[in-house]
């Protein structure tokens, strides 16, 4: 019934990633605040906090709603990849590995889908879905 070569795997594998990312840069524009999200970031090393608030922020919406639609997906993901990343080496190693205990198990997942989209690019079911501009 489904295909089996990991077409619509991809597809899923892609919206979803692109969703989460979505969320957290509007969670971090409207429900949070940049002054915030700065002040947070701030907190724990992040360096010039106030204008790395907005560059995250405007990435994950910008590179969410990009990977959503299937455009330029290897190039959002691979930048995407350091906004996780950072947050595991700033906040969430010394937790431990469970989310639960606000441990790094959350950010690597999505630290991996991000390295399968780069790798693997957008699937079949993109708005770029041409083989030679789906792959770029």
């Amino acid at each position: 019934m489904f295909p089996t070569n990991g077409v619509v795997g991809l597809t899923v594998l892609r919206v979803i990633v692109a969703i989460i990312f979505l969320v957290h840069g509007y969670q971090k524009f409207f429900l949070l605040g940049l002054g915030n999200t700065g002040t947070f970031f701030g907190s724990v090393g992040i360096p010039l906090p106030q204008e790395a608030a907005l560059l995250v922020a405007a990435l994950e919406i910008l590179g969410g709603l990009l990977i959503l639609l299937g455009v330029l997906t290897r190039l959002m993901a691979f930048l995407l990849i350091f906004d996780p990343l950072v947050a595991m080496f700033t906040v969430h190693l010394p937790k431990g590995f469970f989310a639960s205990d606000g441990g790094y198990e959350f950010v690597l997942l999505l630290v991996m889908c991000c390295v399968v989209l780069v790798i693997s690019g957008p699937g079949r079911y993109a708005l770029l879905d041409r083989p030679a501009l789906a792959q770029s």
